[in-house]
């Protein structure tokens, strides 16, 4: 992951997180951080569910992705 520029979350919400990849293209690392700050932000669990609909990207169909889909 590379640096980014700030001014492109300069107004955005607190607690935003802005990532920037050489290649532009998402990453299943990126991919499953992204997850992971989504998850804290919609609080999603086994008994409050959220779904969340991707497109077929590899990034999205990792076993680290699904699988941390799955368990949370």
């Amino acid at each position: 992951m590379k640096n980014m520029k700030n001014e492109l979350v300069d107004e955005a919400p607190t607690g935003t997180v802005g990532v920037a990849q050489e290649s532009r293209w998402m990453t299943t690392e990126i991919f499953v951080k992204w997850l992971q700050d989504f998850q804290s932000f919609v609080k999603a669990s086994h008994n409050e569910k959220v779904l969340l609909i991707v497109d077929g990207h590899a990034s999205h169909k990792s076993f680290e992705a699904l699988n941390f889909a799955e368990e949370n």
